[in-house]
């Protein structure tokens, strides 16, 4: 029953912690970031980049769901 559940809640709970982790990070703007990450948001934007981290953390949620109900085929 619960596998069920998570299995449909998935991708609306990997969406949702996306948007948050967006408007998380909106309010990080003004904080030192890493040289390396600068160039980066010198050329994109800052919108860019928290889209891209916002999708990355999505990612990394839905495959974590992914793996814990074992969805997904690992390679031998």
């Amino acid at each position: 029953m619960i596998k069920k559940i998570l299995s449909i809640m998935k991708y609306p709970i990997s969406i949702f912690m996306g948007l948050v982790t967006y408007n998380w990070l909106i309010g990080l703007d003004s904080y030192r970031i890493p040289i390396i990450v600068k160039p980066l948001i010198n050329l994109f934007g800052w919108k860019f980049f928290f889209i891209i981290c916002s999708i990355i953390v999505a990612w990394a949620i839905f495959l974590t769901f992914m793996l814990a109900l074992d969805e997904t085929e690992m390679p031998d």
